[in-house]
């Protein structure tokens, strides 16, 4: 309502004259051309103005987050001729299917528009790699490989692709456009149905990628990782524990690093199956080892953030310790640093779980991460592990010894044992020897 009111006199007595104006379809149309101003009229999505704007705040989290963002323009190739064969109104019905195709695409947090008559563009964001732009751009191609179906027609749509990632193309808004809208150019110029990066080395890298998560679940099929174990020594030279590795080899190109294919399993969720085919083999191995009556040790295993956000992984670590009679003192569950502060809540909760009932944790890459003492103190941990970057340049003249000192300081302070990581030199060992490091 929109209300106004007057002074008056009406016979001979003061009086208020208020007059009361329903506006409602006045505000509803106003939203309606506020609307219209950042959307399209046919297919609902943002126009180029409102993606601006929402391409600008992307950029800003992206950049604060340390993450990375691609942004992928797809025109239609040769759509005048679906108008001039079907008619615009056809056309019309089209380019709505393929508006819709897009945000079917899209993740919750991805930004979808379209920018021109038949070009849309589509941007994801909170990537670790270019593997998920990869990924999809082979999404959209099986799925326009299909007929689109409009009414009774089914017509084949051909698409060319420009892709820019940020940072590696910019981090300004003009300059993510202009290396986008450059490879959607090369693209074109090479004919229909191509795709471009702006760089080829990020091309390269992503098409690798999908290449290796392909890799990936054979290898989880057929069995074809495997682990190693490397030893713990104590300060006297005896074997105190062993931590189980997990490796990967191709068989062309050899040994995969776990740097590689670890981060690529975390994105894709991979991660999970692959974190208790672990837990079994690791559990497996122990039996063996028991039954051939070698002196027992603790073995520790890295478990990642997903693992522990997963509802039910502290139940189904127990049933698989129980399935093979593994006591919890011979387990050892690692966490990074980041995971732990990461997700603190709920990664507390499932490692109380399981440390009631005699699991120790540790925590990796002590130093490297996102450190926060005041939440440290609350996790369960029973070992802190100097990340070995700091282990290298121990003994150097401009060195860490400060920064291990004050890291032994305060993990004693914590009650707990301090394992040092990359210990590749007597004098490093001596040197940690005498700071007190377990």
């Amino acid at each position: 309502m929109d209300v106004t009111a007057h002074q008056i006199v009406f016979h001979g007595r003061p009086a208020q004259f208020v007059l009361g104006i329903d506006v409602s379809e006045r505000e509803e149309l106003e939203r309606q051309v506020q609307h219209h101003s950042r959307h399209g009229a046919l297919t609902g999505l943002p126009n180029r103005v409102l993606f601006d704007e929402q391409l600008k705040g992307a950029l800003a989290r992206t950049l604060d987050a340390k993450e990375k963002l691609a942004i992928l323009f797809r025109i239609l190739d040769h759509f005048k001729r679906i108008n001039d064969t079907y008619g615009t109104q056809l056309g019309d019905e089209c380019r709505k299917k393929v508006a819709d195709i897009f945000r079917a695409q899209a993740g919750p947090m991805d930004l979808v528009a379209r920018t021109e008559g038949d070009g849309f563009a589509l941007v994801l964001t909170g990537l670790k790699s270019g593997f998920p732009a990869e990924h999809l751009l082979l999404q959209l191609g099986e799925t326009f490989r299909e007929a689109i179906v409009v009414g009774d027609t089914k017509m084949r749509l051909g698409f060319s692709a420009g892709l820019a990632s940020c940072p590696e193309d910019g981090i300004e808004l003009a300059e993510l456009w202009r290396s986008a809208e450059s490879a959607l150019s090369r693209a074109r110029a090479a004919g229909a149905g191509q795709v471009m990066w702006s760089s080829p080395e990020l091309r390269i890298a992503a098409e690798q990628q999908v290449e290796l998560e392909a890799f990936l679940r054979i290898q989880l099929e057929e069995r074809g990782f495997h682990l190693v174990y490397h030893p713990l020594y104590a300060i006297d030279r005896q074997v105190e524990g062993l931590e189980a590795l997990l490796r990967l080899t191709h068989p062309v190109h050899g040994p995969i690093s776990p740097g590689r294919f670890i981060p690529l399993a975390e994105e894709t969720g991979l991660i999970l199956p692959i974190g208790d085919w672990v837990i079994e083999e690791v559990c497996r191995q122990l039996c063996v080892w028991r039954d051939e009556g070698l002196r027992m040790v603790p073995v520790a295993l890295n478990v990642s953030g997903a693992q522990l956000m997963q509802g039910g992984f502290a139940e189904r670590l127990i049933g698989i310790m129980d399935r093979f009679k593994i006591r919890p003192e011979q387990l050892q569950l690692e966490v990074t640093e980041s995971t732990a502060m990461l997700y603190e809540t709920e990664v507390t909760k499932q490692m109380r779980l399981l440390a009631e009932i005699g699991i120790r944790f540790s925590i990796d890459d002590f130093g490297t991460g996102h450190s926060s003492l005041s939440r440290l103190d609350k996790l369960p941990l029973h070992v802190l592990k100097i990340d070995r970057t700091f282990t290298e340049r121990l003994c150097a003249e401009d060195g860490t010894r400060s920064i291990v000192e004050a890291i032994l300081s305060m993990a004693k302070a914590l009650g707990m044992r301090v394992v040092a990581e990359g210990v590749e030199q007597e004098e490093q060992m001596v040197m940690l020897a005498e700071m007190g490091c377990d």
